[in-house]
Formats: C-alpha cells, structure tokens, sequence
C-alpha cells in the first residue's frame, strides 16, 4: 500500500508540472487520475509513461483497480504535441520543429540556392541565346556562301558556255583554213 500512495504522490506531482504530449487518462477506483502514454498493456496491468518535466517515469496499475481508461485520438495527440512544441518556442519548418533561429537560418540557406540557382539559369539562357545568335549568323553565312556559290556556278556555266563557244568558233575557223589551204595551195 505504501508503494501505490508513493506513485500516487508521485503521479499528482507529475501531473501538476503539466499534461503530456500524448496524454491517456486513466481513472482508478479510489479516485486517482495518471495522465501520460500507455505503452504497455496485457490482461492484468498496464504501463503508463508519465512525462516528469524533461524525464520520463512509468507507473503500473492493475487492471482491477482501474475504473475508465480515455484515449486521445491521434488528431487530439498530434494537436497537444504542437501545443506543447509551440510553448517550448519551437516552430515548423516542414514536418520539423526547430528553433527561430534555425528556421531563419534555413529560410536564409533557401534564398541563397534559390538565388543561386536563379544566377545559373540565368547564366544558362544567355548562354542560350548567344548560341542560338551564333547559329543564326552561321546559318546567314550559310545562305550566303550558297547563293555565293549558286552565282559562281552560273558564272561558271556562262563562262564554260562562253569558252565553248570560242572553241568552236576557232575549230571552225581552223577547218575553214585548212580547206582554203587545201583547196589552193596543196592541190
């Protein structure tokens, strides 16, 4: 009996520090509260965590002398655990909870590769675009050098025509002479 009035005493000191994050009650029959975590239950007893001010004590009741058990939801767990962050200033950052301080510091970090990483981009499209100009002055280039080409190529024609031409104005002209010289000075 003195051992139950210990965790008892024990218990009401625990509970008057504060309520805990994930807080089950129990009620036994005398009349006693344990708020905390049950982290173990069988067919004769259950084990109760009870939050003691930055520590941890776990009290055992038999199944016999409890009266109700009440169990937070998940919802009702997840929501005392945010309260309980929040009172210790902590806050979210994602699904973590940090300091301000680390919180600015990483908001901080986030900037700077945001930043970064827009400088790069940045970079990139001018680089981009550079290229894409240098494509476009080689493609002109391109253009030009074929028409340069395509007006050669006529030039070469009209000139090919033109020594053709030439040509068989002289061959004509050699059979020419060479039927004239026949004609009066062989025969």
């Amino acid at each position: 009996m003195k051992r139950k009035n210990v965790l008892i005493l024990f218990a009401l000191v625990v509970l008057s520090v504060g309520p805990s994050a994930n807080a089950d009650l129990v009620r036994l029959n005398d009349g006693t509260r344990y708020e905390g975590e049950i982290v173990e239950e069988n067919d004769d007893s259950i084990r109760i965590r009870l939050d003691a001010g930055g520590g941890a004590a776990y009290a055992t009741v038999k199944r016999e002398e409890i009266l109700r058990i009440i169990r937070d939801t998940p919802e009702e767990r997840q929501r005392k655990e945010e309260e309980r962050k929040r009172a210790q200033g902590l806050v979210k950052d994602g699904d973590e909870w940090v300091t301000e301080q680390v919180k600015a510091d990483r908001e901080a970090q986030r900037k700077a590769e945001e930043t970064r990483k827009m400088q790069q981009r940045l970079k990139y499209k001018l680089e981009m675009d550079q290229i894409k100009e240098e494509q476009k002055q080689l493609q002109e280039a391109d253009e030009a050098f074929g028409e340069s080409l395509d007006r050669s190529g006529e030039r070469m024609v009209g000139d090919l025509r033109s020594v053709l031409f030439r040509f068989a104005f002289f061959v004509v002209l050699a059979i020419i002479a060479f039927v004239l010289l026949k004609r009066y000075f062989w025969d």
